[in-house]
């Protein structure tokens, strides 16, 4: 498949799989409510959370036409990307001391220093403490495993979720997802990761969102 064929296969799925209910209705109403949720960003808020509800606003749409593309594992990275995003802002919310933790600039300078020297940095984990009860975020972290196993990361799993063909003489993958029905459970996760995120992000501005009439 040449560069030209691949965009065209793009464009065309697209034009096909933004009519899809899940596409079109429920993914509209995400968007809304995220642009209406930055709307409503209380000016005294920190400007990061700011920041981080962008950020999982631009992630949305990027994997939301990643799926219209039918390329839905490439929006997995985007999604997980988001999840992270929203536990830091639960985070800081709770502690603001919690930038510090995340930012870990000594840690981080000390792993690209080595790797200019050619070793191997050390590992970073840093501790960012949301509370492991907190029912919403306790379904966004069962997602973010699942992601990484599941096509995020090169495991098994993911490799063996392609979709190859072929015969004795010759295999092909096919570059893109035609199953409809997998289709619209990629978009469906994506809504309900959202959906969760954008409660995450109304704790976070105290209400502001869900207290909102529109």
């Amino acid at each position: 498949m040449s560069i030209e064929d691949y965009i065209a296969a793009q464009r065309e799925n697209i034009a096909s799989i933004s009519k899809l209910p899940h596409f079109s209705v429920l993914g509209s109403l995400t968007d809304k409510l995220y642009e209406r949720a930055i709307i409503l960003f209380p000016k005294q808020s920190p400007p990061l959370l700011g920041q981080l509800l962008i950020f999982s606003h631009r992630s949305f749409l990027s994997a939301l036409t990643l799926i219209g593309q039918a390329q839905p594992d490439d929006a997995s990275p985007i999604n997980r990307r988001a999840i992270e995003a929203a536990r830091l802002a639960l985070a800081l919310k709770r502690d603001p001391n919690s930038l510090k933790e995340w930012t870990a600039y000594e840690q981080r300078m000390e792993r690209w220093e080595a790797r200019n020297r050619g070793e191997k940095p050390k590992p970073l984990h840093p501790k960012i403490n949301v509370p492991r009860d907190h029912p919403i975020f306790a379904e966004l972290e069962k997602q973010l495993g699942i992601l990484s196993d599941s096509s995020v990361h090169f495991t098994p799993e993911y490799f063996g979720s392609q979709h190859w063909m072929g015969t004795e003489s010759r295999i092909e993958l096919r570059y893109f997802i035609s199953d409809q029905r997998a289709i619209e459970c990629s978009l469906m996760t994506l809504i309900g990761i959202h959906a969760s995120i954008l409660r995450i992000f109304d704790e976070c501005l105290d209400g502001a969102l869900f207290a909102d009439r529109q």
